[in-house]
């Protein structure tokens, strides 16, 4: 979603060593339009995700988490008020991948206190990886039902 130019620039401003004169990788230090690291060069954080090394509100949108079910259902009478009934369930009927959206914000403290930002861990909403949803492939079920 972000130009070329930038998402290069930001593989830079990450790519950090300290062995090297300029405190990059070989790749070299970034310039012009980058995301940089909430702890850099420039500035190191106190705390992590203080905001000290930049704006302290900043949204960034992505695309929308979406899902669509579909069902079919169809009842036939048997006799009287007996009646059975066959249905389609489709859930994520177009297959549609939903990512965790990156926050940066503190996700699910845990009881013993160690996944937040004051003591440095890592929340899980970073890992871009991570799908959301309780299922996230496709399922279908059929369902077959006799009412009286």
């Amino acid at each position: 979603m972000l130009p070329e130019a930038i998402i290069n620039e930001s593989v830079k401003a990450f790519s950090v060593d300290p062995a090297s004169p300029t405190g990059y990788s070989n790749l070299g230090p970034p310039s012009g339009k980058y995301l940089a690291p909430a702890g850099s060069i420039d500035c190191i954080e106190t705390i992590r995700g203080w905001g000290d090394c930049g704006l302290r509100s900043v949204v960034v949108t992505g695309p929308m988490i979406r899902q669509f079910d579909i069902g079919i259902a169809k009842r036939v009478p048997i006799a009287g008020q007996t009646s059975a009934e066959f249905r389609v369930d489709v859930l994520n009927a177009f297959n549609h991948v939903n990512f965790v959206p990156v926050s940066g914000m503190v996700t699910g403290v845990t009881t013993a206190n160690t996944n937040n930002r004051a003591n440095g861990a890592n929340p899980d909403d970073y890992d871009v990886t991570t799908l959301t949803g309780v299922n996230t492939a496709r399922v279908v079920q059929l369902v077959a039902r006799f009412r009286w």
